[in-house]
């Protein structure tokens, strides 16, 4: 079974740029008051400090899927 974001409890739909949508995981920190050599080598780090430099396809898949309950 492939595992994708709209399957995932990190993933909402995105209000106005649906189908796509925003990742809640831990593993995706974004900011410029984050630094990269302080995270661990498996999450992603992204420079967009009003929330919607980054979103995801409703079928992009993820290492750190976590399937909804």
């Amino acid at each position: 079974m492939t595992q994708t974001c709209k399957d995932c409890q990190h993933w909402s739909p995105a209000q106005y740029h649906e189908p796509f949508g925003y990742c809640s995981s831990d593993k995706w920190q974004g900011g410029y008051h984050v630094h990269e050599k302080d995270l661990a080598s498996d999450m992603c780090h992204h420079e967009d400090d009003e929330g919607w430099g980054v979103t995801t396809g409703p079928d992009f898949g993820c290492i750190h899927h976590k399937a909804k309950p």
